[in-house]
């Protein structure tokens, strides 16, 4: 499930503008589908995909068929512990929106530790806009509410959040899936 909601913004964030970042570290990026496609785009970029060891023998494979194994590293981590230091970037495709606000905090926070202090946090997350309106985010809401304690949060909730693990959030850019990137810089 999660790779199928990942295809479609792959071309998004390949198309990202990165503003010259040497290293993007995807944590928590599963099989590595759009670490791949961001090395694809920029060949000048190095990546590290930071997630559990189960997950290590399928991301080798998609970055061997990208043609990007030369320059990604994978490092099997406990990403609520630690994330790995010193990237540019900080990546997370929907992993926030399954914790509840303290062990996201934690997670944003160990990021913070770890990113470069001219790096960027880059969330891709459902924003829940006001109002009643019909939003894809807001049944991925009760989901996540039933299955994990997460939630779908708002842009207040999120600076909020960021503001906590001392981040500012920079930009909020929707796109046509109904994801939101949300960019946070280190404050």
């Amino acid at each position: 499930m999660m790779s199928s909601n990942t295809a479609p913004l792959a071309p998004v964030l390949a198309a990202y503008d990165f503003g010259g970042a040497q290293t993007v570290v995807d944590v928590g990026g599963g099989r590595g589908e759009l670490l791949a496609a961001i090395l694809r785009t920029h060949p000048e970029m190095r990546g590290i995909l930071a997630d559990h060891a189960r997950v290590m023998a399928d991301a080798r494979q998609v970055f061997d068929r990208a043609g990007v194994s030369d320059r990604c590293g994978i490092v099997s981590a406990d990403v609520m512990t630690e994330v790995p230091r010193y990237g540019n970037v900080y990546l997370l495709k929907s992993i926030i929106h399954g914790l509840d606000d303290d062990a996201a905090v934690r997670l944003l926070g160990n990021c913070r530790r770890a990113i470069r202090e001219a790096g960027k946090l880059l969330l891709i997350e459902f924003v829940l806009p006001p109002g009643n309106d019909p939003f894809p985010g807001k049944l991925m809401d009760l989901l996540m509410l039933i299955g994990c304690r997460g939630r779908e949060r708002s842009v207040e909730e999120f600076r909020e959040m960021f503001c906590r693990a001392r981040f500012r959030l920079a930009a909020v850019t929707p796109t046509k899936f109904g994801y939101s990137i949300l960019e946070g810089a280190p404050a």
